[in-house]
């Protein structure tokens, strides 16, 4: 019978949408900010008790995630560590070809060597056995006895070593199979990188990708260096906030504290920053401003350079990332 309210006789008949977001029902409000955040390209902590649907919200966002050339992690055996073998990585779909590759080089170079081996043997066996029955002609049966014993035992003193090869071989074989390439990760034939659903993080792991850090920030009055492809311009930070917010308004996230920020497309823009502990351009993820009643620290060159901070603000020097409360007259900072 044909339900009136819902108009289906069974539940087989309802199409299910291919798309797992749009599966989520009575989460409106972590479906937006799934949303949001591939748009963002952000990472989500979610909370709650089993059975509330945190995994089918995450396999959700890794679909919406924008596809990037997927990788094959291989691990490859380290002579000098066996220990801490050796990861790399190559394109999706060479990892397999690679080890296929290996196991048939090694395969094959092997046998063809053993068959060789083996022909020569049979043949060295027959020679010897030849030659014992050439040089015992016309002696006497107690010589020809005799030669055929030295020939019996010089056959079975070819086939030990023979037997003695073929053991050596078959270990040198097994550590042939060691030593190819052990595919770690392998996504060939995959448009998408593959969703793991994984418990077990730490506590200390759980708030490793946040917004910013509220507590670490720069006066309005500082300046920036932009890059645009080729050159450079040094701008107010007031400045760039101030048209990256008007320019993103509608995106804009705020609070009652007066905090405001907004996520910026990937690429849109770049400054020189730190990368490994050297000046290089850098994209600019987000920006922020909030209001701030405090100290503030000074912090100046023997160059003239000065940048002014709040105290927990970390400072690259020689000897690592420094708050600037705790940096000292002598310190080498590393400056664009």
């Amino acid at each position: 019978m044909v339900s009136k309210e819902f108009g289906f006789k069974t539940t087989s008949e309802i199409s299910v949408d291919k798309q797992t977001l749009n599966q989520v029902i009575g989460q409106e409000k972590a479906v937006e900010i799934v949303q949001k955040a591939a748009r963002q390209r952000r990472n989500i902590l979610l909370i709650g008790s089993p059975g509330t649907g945190k995994s089918m919200l995450g396999q959700a966002l890794a679909e919406l995630l924008s596809k990037e050339k997927l990788v094959d992690i291989l691990s490859l055996p380290n002579d000098k560590d066996t220990d801490h073998p050796l990861i790399t990585t190559v394109p999706a779909g060479e990892g397999r070809t690679m080890r296929i590759k290996e196991q048939v080089r090694s395969m094959t170079s092997g046998r063809d060597r053993t068959l060789f081996i083996l022909i020569g043997m049979l043949l060295v066996i027959n020679l010897v056995g030849f030659v014992f029955d050439f040089l015992s002609r016309g002696e006497s049966d107690v010589l020809q006895a005799a030669n055929r014993i030295a020939s019996t035992i010089t056959t079975l003193a070819l086939l030990i070593v023979f037997m003695v090869y073929l053991a050596s071989y078959q270990l040198r074989k097994q550590r042939v199979q060691v030593l190819a390439p052990k595919i770690v990760v392998d996504n060939t034939g995959k448009a998408m990188a593959p969703f793991v659903d994984a418990t077990g993080s730490h506590e200390g792991a759980l708030l490793g990708d946040v917004k910013h850090d509220p507590f670490q920030c720069f006066l309005a009055s500082n300046y920036v260096t932009l890059r645009d492809k080729e050159e450079e311009k040094v701008v107010e930070i007031k400045e760039f906030v101030d048209d990256i917010l008007l320019k993103y308004k509608d995106s804009v996230e705020r609070n009652d504290e007066g905090y405001e920020a907004v996520f910026l497309p990937k690429k849109e823009y770049s400054i020189l920053g730190a990368k490994e502990d050297m000046v290089a351009p850098v994209g600019v993820v987000a920006v922020n401003r909030r209001p701030y009643c405090g100290k503030m620290f000074e912090i100046k060159t023997e160059s003239g350079k000065k940048v002014t901070v709040t105290p927990e603000h970390k400072i690259f020097t020689n000897n690592g990332q420094v708050a600037a409360r705790d940096l000292r007259v002598g310190n080498t900072i590393l400056v664009a």
